[in-house]
């Protein structure tokens, strides 16, 4: 086993010694000669490279090896995937399987995952940071529908029954005039608070700002 691989994927996965001879289920002692290469074998290895996500032929060093095990969604499936980097994964909102490296503690690298606003997003709507992907095979996830943003961050005034206090609305226009129904609009109490969640929206859309002509500034 290759030493150095194996404190390196401990320190991204936060393990320490202890915590890692725990989720194994190996005495601390045991753990210790391991990690010193006092074991040249051990019958804990899969267990070692399942729970820091890695795969067991790059733990033991060997030529080639892929770090993280390829995930599969179809146990039959025999072909070998073509990953690539997350830069070439299509635009739209259809799904891939996506490598996050530094995902929490203790999770597969591996993720279902879509774009979003954000980036991507796995299928809880939770924001992962890959940097591979390959195209997942039939079925798939439903799509999303989500499309980039097109159009201008509008500042509107409002009034709510339930939030008395709002006064602004930020919203979304297209290019058509009409308001993006996809994407949540953000409420505001006064005018400097709706500029600056118009301010937020437009750095994540990467979309100018307009005020609507009742507003006087």
């Amino acid at each position: 086993m290759r030493i150095d691989r194996l404190t390196a994927a401990m320190r991204r996965q936060g393990y320490n010694q202890s915590t890692l001879a725990k989720e194994i289920g190996i005495t601390h002692g045991a753990m210790w000669q391991i990690i010193e290469g006092r074991t040249k074998k051990t019958k804990h290895l899969p267990e070692i490279a399942r729970a820091l996500g890695v795969s067991i032929d790059w733990l033991l060093g060997r030529e080639g090896a892929a770090e993280f095990p390829m995930p599969s969604r179809d146990a039959d499936a025999s072909a070998t995937p073509l990953v690539l980097p997350i830069a070439d994964a299509p635009m739209g909102d259809g799904w891939v399987m996506a490598l996050d490296p530094d995902r929490a503690h203790g999770r597969q690298p591996w993720v279902i995952a879509t774009r979003c606003d954000d980036g991507w997003c796995d299928e809880d709507g939770f924001l992962v940071v890959p940097t591979r992907f390959f195209l997942l095979p039939d079925p798939q996830p439903a799509p999303t529908g989500w499309r980039p943003a097109e159009g201008v961050i509008r500042i509107i005034r409002a009034t709510s029954a339930q939030l008395p206090s709002v006064r602004y609305m930020v919203e979304v226009v297209r290019l058509d005039g009409e308001p993006d129904e996809t994407r949540e609009p953000d409420l505001a109490d006064d005018i400097v608070e709706a500029e600056r969640r118009a301010a937020l929206m437009a750095a994540r859309l990467r979309l100018p700002i307009v005020w609507h002509e009742e507003i006087n500034r």
